[in-house]
């Protein structure tokens, strides 16, 4: 019964800009994400954008895909049936030109096999609470020391190019730190010593 009452919540939400998929609060419908990230038509209507990437074929995206969707919470994209070594080294999303925004108002962001190096330089992390990239390209999450009071975790599992994790002593209330088979990690900041949350790592 959940399944259906959350499937016709959804479909209520489509219907509302059945022709403006950029205007809903909510996208999780691939032909409807795909054609929203490829034509920049995102808009500060968008609240939520779950994609299963393993329904798509791959697209290359310009560095200013999510530049218009600044209230964005919840970015989910993810696999739900193929194999994560696979994808690892053929991601379906990518960027030639770089990323050049995130919403500062993300609170969780799962992407699974996040193609770049480290997320967007003017990203701030001040309201996130979980940056889930497992299977990553990323070397850095982020450069420097940024304010993350609300991070509760951090998993970075099988980001084989990772070579530090960021200074976390703006991030107190760390509870989780997942970083197996992150096989290149070199530098673990001093500072996750006052984590006094921490209850893995």
């Amino acid at each position: 019964m959940h399944d259906l009452l959350q499937e016709m919540g959804w479909e209520i939400v489509r219907q509302v800009s059945f022709k403006e998929p950029g205007k809903h609060s909510r996208l999780w419908n691939p032909e409807d994400v795909c054609n929203v990230l490829k034509k920049d038509t995102g808009t500060d209507a968008i609240e939520g954008l779950l994609l299963d990437m393993s329904k798509i074929r791959e697209m290359h995206l310009n560095s200013e895909a999510f530049t218009n969707m600044r209230n964005l919470r919840l970015l989910k994209f993810y696999l739900s049936d193929q194999l994560l070594g696979d994808f690892v080294n053929n991601p379906k999303l990518c960027f030639p030109q770089g990323l050049e925004y995130l919403s500062d108002e993300l609170r969780c962001l799962y992407w699974v096999g996040f193609p770049l190096k480290t997320l967007p330089p003017r990203f701030s992390p001040e309201k996130l609470i979980e940056p889930n990239l497992p299977y990553s390209n990323i070397e850095q999450l982020w450069i420097g020391t940024k304010p993350a009071f609300k991070l509760k975790s951090i998993d970075l599992y099988h980001s084989q190019n990772l070579i530090e994790i960021p200074d976390v002593s703006e991030a107190a209330n760390i509870e989780i730190i997942e970083l197996g088979h992150c096989t290149s990690l070199v530098n673990v900041p001093s500072s996750i010593q006052y984590l006094n949350h921490l209850c893995i790592l």
